[in-house]
């Protein structure tokens, strides 16, 4: 991830506050975690804030509750409120729900050590680091439908074990890759192309209905983020999309429709006769520069 000119980051809310409790509706939840100014010597990142900020008014402009969302950005994202955010997620996923995890900043490989070595490392503001088994332990255990979205070097390796037909999983790079990030953006290549443009600003809807999917957004990005950082020293990034689940964030955070109406009795009365349901009718069919 690239360097950033520091500054002084502005106070935050402190996070697990003033949230809903589990149970609330509308069941969507969701994490958003953009690391910039990191502690100590740690360089700063061009894109966390940037990053986060782009989640945040997608989710916004979906109508999902901000008491439904948990926000870590820069001092908040320490390496125990990252942990308590991935359990604080999955505790409130049910199979009716629908969740989303963003995560934007350094990540740091392993290849050697006592953890073994070719891990994975969510790299936290306090400059601790969270293994990709531990990510992949916590988050496989997000019910219902859930998308988790990763924005740093090696993302894909993150992937332990949480795609699945109800899970989607997109990366910003495989495995053995690094990302980039855009200094004129000020968000890295993945996010600012599937969320920034892709979602914020429309252009990723490819079949001009006025709605931006999760799957939409991931497709249009890909090949663009690959092309976009070809030539790079480190070469470019191929960003990884796990599966076919498609959803749309406004749609899932949508109150679910009243039930239909009692039907009529012909004036009340147990005895009283349906009258018999009307068909359709015919033919009717039911339904700036780049860094690593």
């Amino acid at each position: 991830m690239g360097h950033a000119v520091a500054r002084p980051a502005a106070p935050r809310p402190q996070p697990f506050a003033n949230l809903a409790a589990p149970g609330a509706t509308p069941k969507v939840w969701a994490v958003v975690i953009g690391i910039q100014q990191y502690q100590g010597r740690t360089h700063a990142t061009a894109g966390g804030e940037g990053d986060a900020a782009a989640f945040m008014q997608a989710l916004s402009n979906a109508h999902w509750p901000g008491d439904h969302i948990l926000e870590l950005v820069d001092g908040q994202a320490t390496a125990g409120n990252i942990r308590n955010a991935m359990q604080w997620l999955t505790q409130h996923s049910a199979p009716d729900t629908v969740t989303v995890f963003h995560y934007s900043g350094h990540t740091c490989i392993q290849s050697s050590g006592p953890c073994g070595a070719g891990h994975v490392y969510l790299w936290s503001v306090d400059n601790q680091f969270i293994s990709d088994d531990e990510v992949g332990n916590n988050l496989r255990n997000l019910q219902g439908k859930a998308w988790v979205d990763f924005a740093g070097c090696e993302a894909d390796a993150f992937d332990k074990g949480i795609s699945n037909g109800d899970r989607l999983v997109t990366a910003s790079s495989q495995a053995n890759q690094k990302s980039y990030e855009s200094y004129d953006w000020h968000e890295s290549v993945w996010t600012g192309l599937s969320i920034d443009q892709g979602m914020l600003q429309g252009k990723a809807d490819t079949n001009h209905d006025g709605v931006v999917t999760v799957q939409e957004a991931a497709q249009w990005a890909k090949p663009q983020a690959s092309q976009m950082t070809q030539g790079q020293p480190n070469g470019n990034q191929d960003p990884v999309i796990s599966s076919g689940l498609d959803f749309n964030l406004a749609q899932a955070a949508a109150p679910p429709p009243p039930p239909p109406p009692p039907p009529a009795n012909n004036g009340g009365g147990s005895g009283g006769q349906q009258p018999a349901p009307k068909s359709p009718p015919p033919g009717c069919l039911v339904k700036g520069v780049l860094g690593c």
